[in-house]
């Protein structure tokens, strides 16, 4: 029931957004995205695979848009964020990035693209886009950052002393 109640506020607001701001068009979904590249390390190279699957991709009149849709409740402090150096302590904000990374390097002539979340159970919130210092669009100079982080992520877990730990604080959905 509550379930079904959700779905038609989405619904709803996929219609007054289209009033409001336009017709969009579904380009993909379920779209599989990849971006292989070589790390350096310890005077090797490490062959780093990265994929993930995108719910879904927008043609707006205002760009590119990836959707992600979440079965558990999401708020816009979850995909906000300050400065790059806090992306990687928030979880959807970070998926997002990630998300908009893959992408890019998959579509070179594309320059940026808003990425966010479709909360199921937070259907009055419509689309939580992605932010950071009041911009919602994730553009190549921001995957440059991005990808020089995660090169420094994946360096520290190639490491004897990095420990695996289930995140305990984990919120999960209650309908899987």
């Amino acid at each position: 029931r509550q379930f079904d109640q959700c779905i038609k506020m989405l619904i709803k607001n996929e219609i007054k957004q289209v009033n409001d701001y336009g017709a969009f068009k579904v380009l993909h979904t379920e779209h599989p995205v990849t971006h292989q590249f070589q790390i350096p390390f310890n005077g090797k190279k490490i062959k780093a695979k990265l994929k993930g699957k995108i719910d879904r991709i927008d043609k707006t009149s205002k760009g590119l848009r990836i959707l992600d849709y979440k079965t558990g409740y999401f708020q816009k402090s979850d995909v906000k964020i300050d400065s790059y150096d806090t992306l990687f302590n928030k979880e959807k904000a970070l998926q997002l990035v990630f998300y908009a990374y893959l992408f890019l390097k998959e579509n070179k002539s594309i320059n940026s693209v808003s990425s966010g979340i479709i909360s199921i159970k937070n259907p009055r919130s419509n689309k939580l886009m992605f932010e950071s210092n009041k911009n919602q669009l994730i553009s190549r100079e921001i995957i440059t950052i991005f990808e020089s982080k995660l090169i420094d992520l994946i360096r520290s877990m190639n490491n004897d002393e990095f420990k695996f730990e289930h995140n305990l604080n984990s919120k999960y959905c209650l309908m899987c």
